[in-house]
């Protein structure tokens, strides 16, 4: 009986034994098959890791290739931009030489026709002389001073807007009393306004200093102040006056003369059709002025217009910034 109970519980150890054998022998053959899954999912992940890599790769190459194709597209822009505005600028720069050379076949034009009447003058002034005739000579004489006076306006006129366009004339600016500048360039012509019966009053002058160049508000003023004179009737009066608009000093010179059509007016402050008609005294012109206070006036900023009536005078006006002490 004990030894049956032995041989039993020996057939059990060995049960046991055997059991925990087998079990063994299945982790370890689990643990096989999970390495070897392993491996598998390793080998499969560098094959992705590869082809992710190369993917990228190809997604790097097509972005450079976008961004050349993108850099060409914008120099290409960038091209055609700059072709456009140098073609627009030559096509401004042949319309203003092409109005340059209008104005001066003009001014050549212009020119002509008082020094041949100086020529021819000058001619029949030395046969009366010659033949010892006197008659007509001191008409012949004033005749031909007339003319070399309006040359000499003419010439001067133009060398003033040739330095101004070519930049020769400096703009200088600095802070001088417009009240006395008006004042001043008015008493220049008080006998000239005497001569026709005309009268010039200045009415509320600037109070403040102006900043601008002194040189060249002189010529506005005396080339507006000449016209009015130029353009008013005997008995005339001419007005001047000023006011501060906002960030500006506006000059006014109105008269009570013959005025202006609105196709007149289109007219005066061209260079490329130079406009000029007779004062009421006959009084000749240049057409140069108001083309030399429109340059002049810009140079500083400002503007410059007019408004006018057929009989019933003109207000020429022009603004400049006011800048404070």
């Amino acid at each position: 009986m004990d030894q049956l109970v032995y041989y039993t519980t020996l057939r059990q150890q060995a049960e046991i034994l055997l059991q925990s054998r087998a079990k063994t022998e299945r982790s370890d053959g689990d643990r096989l098959k999970l390495l070897h899954e392993l491996e598998v999912h390793e080998i499969e992940l560098e094959m992705t890791i590869d082809e992710l890599s190369r993917q990228n790769q190809e997604l790097e190459n097509q972005a450079n290739e976008l961004a050349k194709v993108n850099f060409s597209l914008v120099w290409q822009q960038t091209l055609e931009q700059r072709n456009a505005e140098l073609s627009d600028k030559n096509s401004e720069l042949h319309i203003n030489i092409a109005e340059k050379n209008k104005f001066l076949s003009i001014i050549a034009h212009d020119l002509r026709s008082p020094l041949s009447s100086i020529t021819g003058l000058s001619e029949i002034l030395l046969e009366h002389i010659k033949d010892n005739n006197n008659n007509r000579i001191e008409e012949y004489a004033t005749l031909i001073k007339k003319s070399s006076f309006r040359a000499m306006n003419l010439l001067t006129d133009l060398m003033e807007w040739v330095r101004s366009m070519t930049g020769r004339i400096e703009f200088k600016p600095r802070y001088f009393d417009m009240a006395f500048q008006i004042e001043d360039i008015s008493q220049i012509f008080v006998e000239i306004a005497r001569l026709k019966s005309i009268s010039i009053l200045i009415e509320s002058p600037p109070v403040k200093p102006v900043y601008a160049d002194k040189d060249m508000i002189s010529t506005i003023l005396r080339n507006l102040i000449s016209n009015a004179i130029k353009f008013s009737f005997p008995e005339g009066r001419i007005i001047i006056s000023s006011k501060e608009n906002r960030n500006e000093l506006i000059i006014s010179i109105k008269d009570s003369g013959i005025g202006m059509t609105k196709e007149h007016i289109d007219k005066i402050f061209r260079f490329d059709e130079i406009y000029s008609t007779p004062g009421t005294n006959k009084e000749l012109g240049t057409g140069l002025g108001l083309i030399l206070c429109k340059e002049f006036a810009e140079k500083h900023g400002g503007r410059i217009w007019v408004r006018s009536e057929k009989g019933k005078g003109s207000e020429f006006k022009f603004a400049i910034p006011v800048k404070e002490q």
